[in-house]
């Protein structure tokens, strides 16, 4: 945050800095820095406790790492949920849904869709995948409607 200024980052609207899902120093100190921290949570066995784990983490590293004449934490980060994978017609998905319901640290809720698996392939964005591919933009154009009201609230989130 010191440096914000000299590294030119007012320049940017945001700036993803995507870890390993582990808590170690170079996740922490890229919490450390941050202003919101967005994790997937996916329906399966473990993707709702490590909502719970990940909440208590970040607690217990707020904690940890303070100003000692003030008492406050340098860690300001505002830690939000994007519930991801999401399948219409599992008992998992649903289950996780009912979890999250009202949950206002989940941000958005992406459903699974063979389209993030072919744009990942191209090494493109969902987007620019659409727009070069006649057949692909006609097979999801509703979902892709779908997913830019989902970027959009995600950055409603965020700001």
């Amino acid at each position: 945050k010191n440096n914000a200024d000299s590294l030119k980052l007012t320049e940017y609207d945001y700036i993803l800095i995507d870890t390993h899902p582990d808590f170690g120093t170079i996740t922490k100190n890229a919490i450390a820095i941050s202003n919101y921290l967005l994790s997937p949570i996916t329906p399966s066995e473990h993707g709702y406790n490590a909502k719970f784990d990940l909440e208590t983490r970040l607690e217990k590293f707020r904690k940890s790492l303070f100003d000692y004449r003030t008492g406050e934490t340098y860690v300001d980060a505002k830690l939000f949920f994007v519930a991801n994978m999401i399948r219409h017609n599992t008992s998992m998905s649903h289950d996780l849904l009912k979890h999250i319901e009202g949950d206002e640290t989940v941000a958005t809720i992406i459903p699974e869709r063979e389209l993030f698996n072919k744009a990942t392939a191209r090494h493109a964005s969902i987007f620019e995948l659409a727009n070069h591919d006649e057949s692909i933009s006609k097979q999801n154009q509703k979902f892709i409607e779908h997913a830019d009201h989902l970027f959009q609230e995600l950055a409603n989130k965020t700001k």
